[in-house]
């Protein structure tokens, strides 16, 4: 991604959209070579997630790279982050009492055992690669969550790293 030199701070021509946005005068930039949008502050977020006229991501990268159907396209679209409105709203309340307090607190101990244990690996080698050394603790920490058992995370692993890409810039 190439961004402009400048931030966007004009109405006129190619920014027409980010005055139709309300977004002039704020350090937006753009990339250059596809026109997109970078908002860069937390005030332009929070207003745009404010503005009834823009709706979450949804399936527009599959849009954006041609891919009309399929099995990814129909998955990727019954992610709550994907949807708005009632959709959202529906898959929010059956995943929010995961994200309670008292359901957070209840991972502390088993992601600081885990955080301690790779670091302390990292202490017995006399230092290394902290990115390497943390790889699996999110991972470790989403299948405590979830309750997926320790002796499948192996398989889990393979799984993410299948579907990762989805969730970056896709490239046709």
């Amino acid at each position: 991604m190439t961004l402009a030199p400048e931030p966007v701070v004009s109405s006129s021509g190619r920014d027409a959209a980010l005055d139709t946005l309300g977004l002039i005068g704020h350090p937006t930039a753009l990339d250059a070579s596809t026109g997109a949008v970078l908002v860069l502050t937390y005030d332009e977020v929070n207003h745009l997630a404010r503005d009834p006229r823009l709706l979450g991501i949804g399936l527009t990268l599959f849009d954006f790279v041609g891919v009309p159907a399929g099995e990814l396209r129909r998955w990727y679209g019954a992610l709550m982050f994907t949807n708005d409105g009632p959709a959202h709203d529906r898959l929010r309340r059956l995943v929010s009492k995961a994200f309670t307090p008292s359901s957070v607190e209840r991972l502390r101990d088993g992601a600081a055992a885990d955080a301690a244990a790779s670091t302390g690996a990292l202490v017995e080698a006399g230092g290394g690669d902290l990115v390497a050394a943390y790889d699996g603790l999110p991972l470790r920490t989403m299948a405590r969550l979830l309750g997926i058992p320790v002796e499948v995370l192996a398989d889990l692993r393979r799984w993410v790293d299948a579907l990762s890409p989805v969730f970056g810039v896709m490239e046709p």
